[in-house]
């Protein structure tokens, strides 16, 4: 979903509403303007997710307001590979034609044709195999850490040995939410203005290394 009209002067796209919703509420908890948010839907993209970064891009050129986005920052899960995500996203780049690619992390080069100079952002980062649940449960482990240890104990009896890190890890932190508030059914769109009050703390130290970027974006 690309915003419409588009105000800039930034746009971060990422891979999901449940991210877009984590990355809203950092940024007002943060005190960090300018930035908008986008990400594959299903009106501008036929796949979602990551592999839909190219399709939204090709999107983001006939966009209204488009020449109002100075810098355009791609936010991707480094998953099990890093590398290899990394290049999944600049691939993504290449394929939508006449953005720059950049040839690593944090790194802005121009773009073709008056769009937007490009980086890449990977969470955790380009060396560490995890996404964005990872540092939303580091947050809430030290937010409850009461609710830790019978967690760990649950997932030893649960989890499956065919089970992903990334796949585990998304368990664990929808368990802690139906626990810290006492409702099955909360995700992070809705885990913000839930009572009794957040269980991932958004001044948590784990999600400093994206704001630091944020606040030096120029």
């Amino acid at each position: 979903m690309i915003p419409k009209p588009l105000v800039g002067p930034r746009l971060m796209i990422c891979e999901g509403p449940n991210d877009r919703a984590v990355f809203d509420a950092l940024l007002d908890a943060r005190a960090i303007a300018g930035f908008e948010i986008a990400y594959p839907s299903k009106a501008e993209t036929q796949t979602g997710g990551r592999n839909g970064f190219a399709d939204l891009l090709v999107a983001l050129k006939l966009q209204r307001g488009i020449s109002n986005i100075q810098r355009l920052i791609l936010v991707s899960d480094s998953d099990a590979n890093p590398a290899n995500s990394f290049r999944a996203v600049t691939s993504q780049i290449q394929t939508a034609g006449d953005y720059g690619v950049p040839p690593s992390e944090l790194h802005f080069v121009p773009s073709l044709s008056g769009l937007p100079e490009v980086a890449v952002f990977m969470i955790p980062d380009t060396n560490t195999p995890g996404q964005l649940e990872d540092l939303c449960l580091q947050a809430a482990y030290r937010r409850r850490s009461d609710l830790q240890p019978p967690l760990n104990t649950y997932c030893t009896a649960v989890v499956q040995s065919s089970w992903s890190a990334n796949r585990e890890s998304k368990m664990r932190l929808r368990v802690l939410m139906a626990s810290h508030y006492h409702k099955p059914n909360v995700g992070l769109r809705q885990a913000w203005n839930a009572r009794p009050g957040p269980l991932i703390p958004l001044n948590d130290p784990c999600f400093d290394r994206l704001v630091n970027f944020l606040l030096s974006v120029p």
